[in-house]
């Protein structure tokens, strides 16, 4: 297996750390920007009965995000 790129996970602690603040506020604006500025998942709270069901959810929202992007780069 080849390795890219190594990323050290912070260490957890009861104290919050800036520089993992910063790093979480750099990976979401990493997701952003690859969706083109657009999130597939829909804003909220949900509550789920299980994981599966969560997957599930998860799932369903990002084949309609891919969708709704392939007609979009058709008619656009």
């Amino acid at each position: 297996m080849k390795h890219v790129g190594v990323r050290k996970e912070p260490a957890l602690s009861r104290k919050t750390s800036g520089a993992a603040l910063a790093s979480a506020v750099t990976f979401s604006a990493d997701l952003t920007r690859l969706a083109g500025g657009r999130v597939p998942f829909p804003k909220g709270i949900f509550r789920y009965k299980s994981h599966e069901e969560a997957n599930e959810h998860q799932a369903a929202c990002l084949a309609q995000g891919m969708a709704r992007l392939v007609e979009e780069r058709k008619h656009g």
